[in-house]
């Protein structure tokens, strides 16, 4: 875990330097689409033998290229049982569609990269995995005051490496605290055919 804490220390460093001064609504959207965001949360991997609990932590950014386009990352980590280490990057381009003043629809593509390294000491074992996904993104977001937005999507992703599709769901809240500062609540659900994955955590954003 402190190998992740170090990763989203430097890279909350690297976006807070970029200088970037975009303008809090840009393009009179409904929602903020230019900021950088932490998360950390709980994960439970449900299996048909136990469920399996985790800590995670998230560091992402979202940045609007043009009135219609947006351009996203993060990077994820977590540690299992002290002997399982996950990381994820994942990039993003979104295509936005405004529907009324304070609803937009947003479309685009992502593509993901997970890393799984396994180490048991007890017999000096060492294994990894790697796995790349395609997915198509689906989005809604809605501005209930300059203050209060909400975010759900659905993003429906096919791996490289075995060919099985994934859908994941997220419900996510935030509340500006000021203008440069958010906080919130999210939910996210993965489902496929291996597994299934919960994720449920709070986020701190900070406007570029």
């Amino acid at each position: 875990m402190k190998k992740i804490l170090l990763l989203s220390a430097l890279l909350v460093s690297n976006v807070a330097n970029a200088g970037l001064n975009l303008d809090y609504r840009a393009y009179n959207t409904p929602v903020n689409y230019n900021f950088a965001e932490v998360e950390v949360g709980y994960k439970t991997y449900e299996s048909a033998d136990k469920d399996i609990d985790t800590v995670f932590i998230s560091i992402g950014s979202e940045l609007m290229l043009s009135e219609k386009v947006i351009m996203k990352y993060s990077f994820s980590g977590e540690e299992i049982n002290d002997a399982t280490t996950v990381l994820a990057a994942n990039a993003g381009l979104l295509y936005r569609v405004p529907l009324t003043e304070k609803f937009d629809l947003v479309l685009g593509g992502e593509l993901e990269f997970d890393w799984v390294g396994v180490e048991e000491s007890s017999r000096s074992a060492h294994y990894s995995h790697e796995n790349t996904a395609i997915g198509a993104h689906f989005g809604l977001r809605y501005g209930f005051t300059d203050k209060l937005e909400a975010v759900t999507q659905v993003v429906i992703s096919d791996s490289s490496s075995d060919s099985l599709m994934t859908t994941i769901s997220t419900t996510k809240l935030s509340y500006y605290l000021t203008e440069n500062v958010g906080v919130g609540a999210f939910y996210s659900a993965r489902f496929n055919d291996d597994l299934d994955t919960s994720n449920v955590g709070a986020h701190v954003r900070f406007r570029f």
